[in-house]
């Protein structure tokens, strides 16, 4: 199984049909030897649906990390909302 590109593995007959093999068992791996500030990106591409909500959760750990505010701009705010609303617009 190639848990970057089908995160969840179906197992019919078994009391438990799917089994979710979360970012958690690979990220680690993906992200290491890169420097920090390109997680926020790394994020964003791994993770496609939502990808504008994945980068900007990056970007507010990365600031906490920093001890910085982790809370987001209102500049992000609407830009997040706006990216959302696109995306299903272009879904729809």
């Amino acid at each position: 199984m190639n848990t970057l590109i089908c995160p969840a593995t179906l197992r019919p007959g078994q009391p438990v049909a799917l089994q979710y093999t979360g970012p958690q068992a690979w990220l680690g791996r993906l992200a290491q030897g890169r420097r920090a500030d390109q997680l926020p990106a790394l994020m964003a591409a791994v993770h496609t649906l939502c990808a504008h909500g994945h980068a900007l959760a990056a970007r507010l750990a990365w600031r906490a990390a920093l001890g910085e505010r982790a809370l987001p701009t209102p500049a992000e705010r609407t830009h997040l909302t706006l990216a959302v609303a696109r995306d299903h617009l272009l879904h729809m």
